[in-house]
């Protein structure tokens, strides 16, 4: 979707706009030792999701984790699932780069499945679509905006599309998904599945997104926000830069527009 009629948004903005306000302002997130997990993985994906939080730490600030600590003297061979140390089964490590310096802390562990960020490919576009239209932050009034969307092959063979899924679920199930859009740089979509709420998976599809922008050089990318996911959005970074203007009839209201600006790596 292009500016005027973009569906950009995250379902967790919803649930944790909802969730969280209420919520004291010192308490950390539940799903720390979840977000932990994804960042500690030896795939090329959790790596980049990692570097992106890393190069913008205010948007994690919440989670209290701990940049600065190098953990690799003492480290287990295999902490949170990441192989952090040189001498920790190199063979394994020649297919991931190391992290010396690692987001810990004493009082967390892992506790939930580890999500893994990969390219969307042609027989993900039916579930997209699903993913899509069933979103419970487009119910009642906002229906109009995703009635009759589709997420085909072409659109996901155009865009640099990724989607979230469960390392050891069953079926590879799509628990959300981004569209990065070069030309002009714009988070085009971002869905998380109403049964993946806080879990921390729109922190980490917006991590990995900035890690795809910036590797393609750019240093900037809009988003129009879905009403609902505007706090969202300010907490993960995002700069208010103005408002889009209603594209009735599917899009009879005012939205907010924002801009995630990418450091250099």
């Amino acid at each position: 979707m292009r500016r005027r009629t973009t569906l950009s948004m995250t379902l967790a903005g919803c649930a944790l706009a909802v969730g969280m306000s209420a919520a004291p302002a010192q308490a950390v997130p539940a799903d720390k030792p979840q977000v932990l997990s994804s960042f500690t993985q030896t795939s090329a994906a959790s790596y980049d999701a990692w570097n992106a939080a890393r190069q913008n730490q205010a948007a994690w600030a919440a989670y209290e984790f701990d940049w600065s600590t190098d953990h690799c003297t003492q480290a287990p061979n295999n902490p949170f699932g990441f192989l952090s140390c040189p001498s920790s089964r190199p063979a394994a490590r020649r297919h991931a780069p190391v992290r010396h310096t690692l987001p810990m802390s004493s009082r967390t562990s892992p506790t939930g499945p580890p999500v893994t960020i990969r390219r969307a490919v042609a027989r993900d576009a039916k579930r997209l679509t699903r993913l899509v239209r069933g979103s419970g932050a487009y119910e009642g009034k906002y229906a109009s905006a995703v009635a009759g969307y589709r997420v085909g092959p072409d659109y996901i063979e155009a865009h640099r599309a990724f989607v979230a899924v469960g390392a050891d679920e069953q079926g590879d199930r799509v628990l959300g998904f981004y569209s990065l859009v070069l030309a002009p740089p714009e988070l085009d979509l971002l869905f998380v599945a109403d049964e993946a709420q806080g879990r921390g998976i729109g922190r980490l599809l917006v991590a990995h997104m900035q890690s795809e922008a910036r590797a393609a050089g750019l240093d900037r990318v809009m988003v129009v926000s879905h009403l609902p996911a505007e706090d969202f959005y300010h907490r993960v970074g995002a700069v208010r830069t103005g408002t889009a203007p209603a594209n009735p009839p599917a899009v009879p209201w005012d939205r907010p527009e924002f801009e995630f600006r990418i450091p250099s790596g």
